[in-house]
């Protein structure tokens, strides 16, 4: 019974899981059942009750969470909304955003988005405008950001896009607390920007209270070393602000009924301050219930304790599981209650400095193991350097962050600012700066790696606790339980291995433009397109990120249709990431791609025309470009595209490029062999594209149609919809249905679409 919390938070992560895979509840509750009687020992059957009774609920609570949806209208027509806003705005380059609780009629919080950025919001303002609602985007790119299911974990169900100069506000709403809380935050928001620049304002802001405006070169600096959790509010800055607060207690004597009060109040009114966000307040209950045990003079569990306090907030919404902050801040407050003290109690010194120096060591050590595999899992990196950084960069934050909140507690009090006390605190953000610049520069100072499959996470945790000495494996069964579970782990491993891979086509969403990715068997591989837009960087953003989750260091073949950036700049992007072996692009246009031709010769990338180019792979593969060659006449860039056909086993596919209607016509007439499985649509189902003329010569069961929500061409036509459906082809669309993937394996074929 000494670990119930930790077995209610497997139960609730059990619980999750198998709703997520599509498991029959009936089914769980059987097997839950049949163990129930299996287990002879009273203590064990009541622990595996109760954690079955958690697994229950958590099981129901997140099925009616998921099927929750919005109160308001999904529609393009703007609607008059009102209501009060309850965070703190956050400011961008061109937008702002905030959370607002809808009054009248509809009793919900919506994210806002004003992009006109005209208006000074506050915590509080009641406002009323009009509002375009939209569904928050969900996961549409194999290793992509699922917006939709970030937001259920905070009750979230729809995005509001309001228009400024229909915004109006009517009052503010706060209580005496709130009102206390955001002057004082708007006063010390204003003390920073009197007497700080810009860069160190920006720092100070992120440390203090989460607000994420620093320079985009110094964040992925940071990030490179792996510190940018001290830019987020967590249980570092927790820590450090109870630091403060107690010894200010202990220097006036108070006794530990009055310090917990004091504390309490403080810690609550900090949360207030930083948006209650799930690492502070985590921080925080972890911090009282310790000093709560010291006051009643018990013994504190922080494993207890964290296991309690996450299965809470799982009850309460299974999806904040999901939120990689949520998953950081347990896994390593969990890394330091169990690796650290370990790994700590191993090496002993005598000098207290270098015993100090070896326990942030170890600390930071302790923290990177337990939180690899979710490190790797959200962002591909492994940080060598991070604990060199953290050594230094930790501590030098602590204590801009204990220095600051004494000079404006002296600023609160006596209105008045001392220079020379704001010096220290200057030059430390400087020389964080200067030594995360040099250090980041460093070649190996972090690599990227893909994700670790989930057998291998299964197996790398299970051998920290075997090393760690949890299994008790000194016990006979204990031994053979341990046996046998890395023996499967070993044999899933394996088997990911040696079982036949299969052949993947995903065609990606990349927004108002093509690419898709071809993953064959053997390794071979090959990207058709990149996508590209001006505004977003698509190929940072995405296709790196596709590959990174795919684990594709290297594509054997691009090709680049046509010299449109909607195809080729996307390319352009990760060049300098993914070693490329081989480019191909259309006989007709070299001087338009002359820019990415150019970055190809700096990255050593061999450049071939897709005249008469046929790939041949084994002998189940096989690519040939049908269209264009060198004779023929040149109209434009898109009835320039290359047009290339792939046969794999018993399936062909056609990809179109963004061909029209005076490049089909000179395909039609060349007499090929059109007839495919699957048809990649030419330009974006435009009206100027698709003749019926091909679609009954290529007589496809599936059409993709590669095109942006909501783009301003009103791409697909209703032309060629109208087109497909008559023919009774069955149409996926990437702004409809995210990235799509076509699996062949063997004789079965099988579709994904991503946001289904």
């Amino acid at each position: 019974m000494k670990r119930l919390p930790l077995f209610f938070l497997m139960a609730s992560i059990l619980a999750i899981i198998v709703f997520h895979t599509g498991m029959s509840f009936l089914i769980s509750c059987t097997f839950i059942l049949l163990v129930f009687l299996l287990i002879r020992n009273k203590v064990y059957r009541v622990v595996f009750f109760l954690s079955s009774l958690f697994f229950i609920l958590v099981f129901f609570r997140i099925n009616i969470l998921s099927n929750k949806t919005t109160t308001l209208d999904i529609n393009k027509t703007p609607q008059t909304y009102s209501g009060k806003i309850i965070s703190f705005p956050i400011y961008d380059e061109d937008k702002v955003q905030f959370m607002l609780q809808l009054s009248g009629e509809y009793d919900e919080v919506v994210q806002v988005f004003n992009y006109e950025n005209t208006h000074d919001f506050s915590y509080g303002d009641l406002i009323e405008c009009k509002a375009e609602v939209r569904r928050p985007s969900p996961k549409r790119n194999p290793g992509g950001f699922d917006y939709n299911q970030y937001l259920r974990g905070k009750n979230i169900y729809v995005l509001m896009y309001t228009l400024d100069h229909t915004i109006s506000f009517t009052g503010r709403s706060l209580t005496p607390f709130e009102n206390m809380a955001t002057r004082f935050r708007q006063d010390m928001f204003e003390h920073i920007q009197n007497n700080f620049s810009l860069v160190e304002g920006d720092f100070i802001n992120g440390l203090l209270l989460g607000e994420r405006s620093i320079d985009d070169e110094i964040e992925e600096e940071f990030n490179v070393l792996g510190v940018s959790h001290i830019l987020s509010v967590s249980g570092l800055h927790v820590g450090y602000v109870y630091l403060f607060v107690s010894v200010i207690c202990n220097a006036l004597r108070l006794n530990k009924k009055l310090q917990f009060l004091i504390v309490s109040l403080l810690l609550y009114f900090y949360c207030f301050m930083v948006g209650f966000n799930d690492p502070v307040m985590r921080a925080s209950f972890m911090f009282l219930f310790s000093l709560f045990a010291q006051t009643i003079n018990k013994k504190y569990d922080s494993l207890n304790v964290l296991c309690l306090l996450a299965s809470i907030y799982i009850v309460n919404n299974p999806y904040v599981i999901y939120n990689v902050g949520f998953q950081l801040s347990y896994s390593a407050v969990l890394s330091i209650g169990i690796i650290y003290p370990y790994l700590n109690n191993k090496f002993r010194m005598k000098e207290k400095l270098i015993e100090y120096i070896k326990s942030l060591l170890i600390l930071t050590l302790s923290v990177q193991i337990g939180t690899l595999p979710i490190t790797l899992y959200h962002f591909n990196s492994l940080p060598l350097l991070s604990i060199i950084a953290n050594l230094i960069i930790v501590p030098l934050s602590g204590f801009i962050i204990i220095g600051y909140l004494f000079i404006f507690i002296i600023y609160s009090v006596f209105h008045v600012t001392i220079p020379l006390f704001l010096l220290p605190i200057q030059e430390s953000i400087q020389f964080i700066f200067c030594f995360s610049a040099k250090l980041s520069d460093l070649p190996f100072a972090a690599i990227k790696l893909s994700l670790m499959p989930l057998s291998l996470v299964v197996f790398y945790y299970i051998l920290i606790f075997y090393l760690l000495g949890y299994f008790y494996h000194y016990k006979d069964k204990n031994r053979k339980l341990l046996t046998c579970a890395i023996g499967v782990n070993i044999v899933a491993l394996l088997l990911a291995y040696i079982y036949p891979k299969p052949m993947i086509i995903t065609f990606l969403d990349v927004g108002q433009g093509d690419s898709a990715l071809i993953e064959c068997p053997s390794g071979f591989t090959m990207l058709i397109d990149g996508g590209g837009s001006i505004n977003y960087p698509v190929g940072d953003e995405v296709l790196a990120k596709v590959l990174l989750w795919k684990n594709i260091r290297e594509i054997d073949v691009v090709v680049a249709t046509h010299s449109h950036s909607d195809h080729a700049l996307g390319l352009m992007e990760i060049m300098d990431d993914i070693k490329i072996q081989h480019l191909i692009i259309n006989p007709l246009e070299e001087e338009d791609y002359n820019d990415l031709l150019s970055l190809a010769r700096t990255y050593g990338i061999s450049i071939n025309q897709s005249e008469h180019t046929t790939i041949k792979v084994e002998d189940e593969l096989h690519i040939e470009c049908i269209y264009p060659n060198a004779l023929h006449q040149y109209i434009d860039a898109n009835n320039s595209s290359v047009v290339l056909k792939m046969a794999y086993q018993n399936q062909v596919f056609l990809f179109m490029g963004d061909l029209e209607s005076n490049g089909e016509k000179i395909l039609l007439e060349e007499g090929h062999d059109l007839k495919s499985d699957f048809i990649k649509i030419g330009h974006h189902g435009s009206s100027t594209s698709t003749s019926k003329e091909l679609i009954e010569r290529v007589s496809p069961t599936y059409a993709i149609i590669s095109v942006g929500e909501n783009n301003h061409f009103n791409h697909p036509s209703k032309e060629t919809i109208n087109l497909l459906e008559e023919k009774n082809i069955e149409v996926l669309r990437t702004d409809l249905h995210g990235a799509i993937e076509v699996k062949i394996h063997g004789n079965r074929t099988s579709i994904r679409t991503y946001i289904d």
